[in-house]
């Protein structure tokens, strides 16, 4: 500091004071991570992602900075007169000599971030019209195949395929494997929906997954996840958690199931029904063409009868004969049609068993899944030594620990797989 001769005083230049007070603000302990309460006002987004804001309360403000990469770690999006409580370093703006906060974090004040962005992007969804009843898919009759969205282990999945194949013994399953929570889990979710509507290989999907936490089921509240259902043109069917839990991919959904089990039930049929249906309609048919048939031959009778009648009864004789011989032919050709139906279904049966993931689970195979993240083990370039590993087999899982790691020659790699 310069020293003033004819004051003998000690003299600081403005910057020079104000960065001292900045140094000593950002130095002292109790001002950094402070967490401050108060109303947002003021709230402004920059071009280049910056947010920046006052915060309030009824006696005092104080201006606030949240950089891009802070702001992109909420959940929720926050919003002038917004009450929240604020992680923050106190310091000072050298231009202006202002104390403000440096925000590291925040949280909505009295309920949390993942409620506040499931309300704010259900309402805005809700205005956009995904939720719209005239924008749900019916579902078909009986699909060629089903697409499923699941994690790979776990009960969810096996009990989409006992529910299915029992329903409808020659069921086919297209089952893309994905992490249905944690970080990233929302992105593989909505690239298995996208990757189901390129191929165009299923005519229903199913995103499917058990019970959890509010923050457990929060993927399926991500608005990548609510775009790529509305944008899907194969129907989807959601289930999601249990009875009670409602996501944003409930609301999107052509339907929504209250389990995994339930879901299967809405995309098969049960064979028996459907073959009662077809004997039910067959015989309608009969009945409708015999009561046809029955009153042609009674308006001929009536007219052979009458006296005005010329026409050469052997040519009647021959019209009726037709008549005997179509209704023959047509009771033939409904019975045969059957029978093909009948083999048809025995032999997608067989073909089914044959593809089954239990009957190769029965052979002795089995899917390796990591144990903590989930993922499946479909190389040996996935494996850790050391690492704990899950193993499904057919009547249950173990868990296991690799030693050893060996690579051959032969192998196979892909992420969809055909029950």
């Amino acid at each position: 500091m310069a020293t003033d001769s004819s004051t003998n005083q000690n003299v600081v230049t403005v910057s020079r004071l104000v960065n001292y007070i900045k140094k000593y603000l950002e130095s002292n302990n109790l001002l950094q991570g402070v967490s401050v309460k108060g109303e947002i006002s003021n709230y402004r987004l920059s071009q280049n992602g910056h947010v920046y804001f006052t915060l309030k309360d009824a006696d005092a403000s104080i201006d606030c900075t949240m950089w891009k990469s802070m702001r992109a770690r909420l959940k929720f999006a926050p919003e002038t007169g917004l009450m929240v409580v604020v992680s923050a370093n106190v310091t000072v703006y050298v231009a202006s000599g202002k104390m403000h906060l440096i925000i590291e974090s925040m949280q909505p004040d009295g309920i949390g971030g993942l409620h506040l962005a499931y309300e704010q992007l259900k309402e805005k969804l809700e205005k956009e019209g995904l939720f719209d009843a005239r924008n749900k898919k019916e579902l078909p009759m009986l699909p060629r195949a089903v697409g499923v969205i699941t994690s790979p282990t776990g009960s969810v999945v096996r009990d989409i395929i006992n529910v299915s194949t029992r329903r409808f013994p020659n069921a086919k399953l297209k089952i893309i494997p994905v992490a249905v929570q944690g970080e990233g889990s929302a992105l593989q979710v909505a690239n298995a929906v996208n990757q189901f509507n390129q191929l165009g290989t299923v005519d229903v999907i199913i995103i499917a997954r058990g019970g959890g936490s509010f923050e457990d089921l929060f993927s399926f509240n991500e608005e990548i996840v609510a775009r790529s259902i509305f944008a899907s043109q194969i129907p989807v069917i959601s289930a999601i958690g249990h009875e009670t839990d409602f996501t944003i991919a409930d609301f999107v959904a052509d339907w929504r199931a209250p389990t995994p089990s339930a879901a299967a039930e809405l995309a098969f049929p049960v064979y028996d029904d459907l073959l009662e249906q077809i004997r039910t309609l067959d015989l309608m048919l009969r009945r409708s063409l015999k009561n046809s048939i029955h009153v042609k031959r009674r308006q001929l009778d009536s007219i052979q009868n009458s006296p005005s009648f010329k026409y050469p009864l052997n040519i009647v004789m021959q019209e009726s004969r037709q008549i005997e011989q179509f209704e023959k032919r047509l009771a033939s050709r409904g019975k045969n049609w059957i029978e093909r139906l009948r083999a048809n279904l025995s032999k997608n049966i067989a073909h089914l068993n044959a593809l089954s993931p239990l009957t190769v689970l029965a052979r002795g195979y089995g899917v390796l899944t990591g144990k903590e993240d989930g993922v499946p083990i479909l190389s040996v370039a996935q494996a850790n030594i050391g690492q704990v590993i899950e193993v499904l087999l057919k009547d249950g899982t173990i868990d296991a620990r690799i030693e050893d790691v060996r690579r051959t020659q032969n192998g196979y790699e892909g992420n969809q797989k055909d029950v």
